[in-house]
């Protein structure tokens, strides 16, 4: 709430007032490790964030975490992947949306609870914002939206149906 921009590391978040530049809140983060980045963030009005980041060895990527936390700098959950390195899309008032290499997964907002996970193939996936967001994917020439996101109403336009509009 109110003016504040957010600094974020694997090892902590700072949230500042942009006026004035005092540090509102700061949180020193769990399961940190030595080569760690952060591979998206997200905010909302209300002042929660969402801040995944990827650990990684010599030679790959050795793991990631997704962190909530709300206004005020308090860690509402973490959730780590069994395998692959999931990257925040986004979220709105029910889910967060990870992409991997090969799924879209869907956490619970409240709790971080695993809801839904759909296949992609080498497809790139992104979020189409509002609420609720509408995770799709691309594959090839075509754009369709998951059927775990929308169920009973997948849609799917290829870039030729598209290309005349622009």
């Amino acid at each position: 709430p109110g003016n504040r921009v957010a600094a974020l590391s694997c090892d902590q978040v700072s949230v500042l007032d942009a006026g004035s530049g005092d540090v509102a809140w700061q949180l020193r983060l769990p399961g940190r490790e030595r080569y760690c980045r952060v591979n998206g963030s997200a905010s909302d009005a209300a002042g929660n964030i969402l801040l995944s980041t990827e650990s990684e060895g010599i030679y790959a990527t050795t793991g990631s975490r997704l962190y909530r936390l709300d206004d005020q700098g308090r860690l509402l959950w973490e959730y780590q992947p069994g395998s692959g390195r999931p990257r925040l899309l986004g979220f709105d008032s029910v889910h967060a949306y990870l992409a991997g290499e090969s799924t879209v997964l869907a956490l619970d907002i409240a709790n971080g609870a695993e809801v839904w996970q759909s296949a992609v193939a080498h497809e790139d996936a992104l979020l189409v914002p509002g609420d609720p967001a509408v995770p799709v994917a691309i594959d090839g020439n075509m754009v369709h939206a998951l059927e775990d996101a929308v169920p009973g109403k997948p849609w799917r336009i290829s870039w030729d149906e598209i290309s005349p509009m622009l």
